[in-house]
């Protein structure tokens, strides 16, 4: 009886998973919404039977745009190529900066931190150093040089709402500065940028933050932004994105993969409904809780496939390394 049930449940499962062709743009909340992980760790996901993990493939693999030409654009974590990208710019990072916390600004570096965070799990580090800040818009504007300031900009409520977010969401200005101090660990702070506007802005609150509080020139030491863009050559004003003393470092993509994967991040809000964190302008850094924000359905399965593919992976090296190792032996045996 028990073989019965399973085997039923199986084939509703499949069943339910079949592609319904590009008018389908989300899966069904009905038949998914329990079979996500809880927690979406490595933990809950070895708890995950294997026929739940090939259901939510396949409805990962349901999310999809439209464009106004009818072409259909399927999300580029549903695809094993454009997730291996995702955890190799997650392994650059990390060899880059391998003590760092490192932070990723807005939604476009969300799945990064995703991966990060997955990563740091795998190799049993429980401090949480890989951190979403949700920030969005800007008060700057460039001329094609230089930033300037535009006449509205955040009042004092406002930014002392967002200081105590940042503070709670690891960005923690004293802190900070004592870590680099004591450890001479850095801060790290990843975007994708268009006109570099918005990183700019957000480069001017940790400026007059630390400024107020006298620990300009070490705030300055500690924090580093480094950036991604797709434009060549790099815009002129790219340059004065370091004037407010931060070291900033424009990082030019010139992989293909990187190009599509970062092209589809940048565009993901109004595409796929898959946000990690929320759209956080200044005029609601006062007004709304940014811990309250629960992701879409989409963004929970897309989760998934960022850590069933980090998993994948981390099992496929491990089996690698036996068997390499099972050969070294037998070698050494024979001679």
């Amino acid at each position: 009886m028990k073989f019965i049930k399973s085997t039923l449940l199986y084939l509703i499962l499949m069943l339910a998973a079949l592609p319904m062709g590009a008018m389908d743009t989300s899966p069904s909340k009905a038949n998914s919404q329990e079979c996500i992980p809880d927690p979406m760790t490595i933990e809950g996901y070895k708890n995950t039977p294997e026929t739940v993990k090939i259901f939510l493939r396949a409805n990962a693999r349901k999310i999809r745009h439209t464009d106004k030409n009818d072409c259909v654009w399927q999300h580029t974590l549903s695809s094993p190529d454009y997730l291996e990208e995702l955890r190799k710019i997650a392994l650059e990072l990390r060899e880059s900066f391998p003590k760092a916390t490192i932070c990723g600004l807005g939604q476009s570096p969300a799945y990064i931190i995703e991966a990060l965070q997955r990563l740091d799990e795998i190799d049993g580090i429980k401090e949480q150093r890989a951190h979403r800040i949700a920030f969005s818009g800007r008060w700057f504007t460039s001329d094609g040089c230089l930033f300037n300031p535009l006449e509205e900009k955040p009042n004092t409520k406002q930014t002392t709402a967002y200081r105590k977010y940042l503070e709670k969401n690891g960005f923690d200005l004293a802190k900070i500065v004592e870590r680099h101090q004591k450890t001479e660990t850095k801060t790290i702070v990843i975007d994708y940028v268009q006109s570099g506007a918005a990183l700019y802005s957000f480069l001017d609150v940790l400026f007059a933050w630390a400024e107020e509080y006298d620990l300009l020139e070490e705030l300055q030491s500690a924090v580093q932004a480094h950036i991604f863009t797709l434009y060549s050559p790099l815009p002129e004003q790219y340059n004065d994105l370091a004037s407010l003393g931060f070291k900033v470092t424009v990082h030019p993509v010139t992989r293909k993969n990187t190009s599509r994967l970062i092209y589809c991040m940048c565009n993901s809000d109004s595409w796929y409904d898959d946000r990690l964190v929320p759209s956080f302008k200044y005029t609601q850094w006062n007004k709304v809780d940014p811990a309250k924000f629960k992701p879409s359905f989409n963004a929970d399965l897309l989760r998934f496939m960022v850590l069933d593919h980090v998993m994948q992976a981390h099992e496929k090296e491990k089996s690698n390394k036996t068997a390499q190792t099972a050969q070294t032996t037998l070698s050494d045996n024979q001679n």
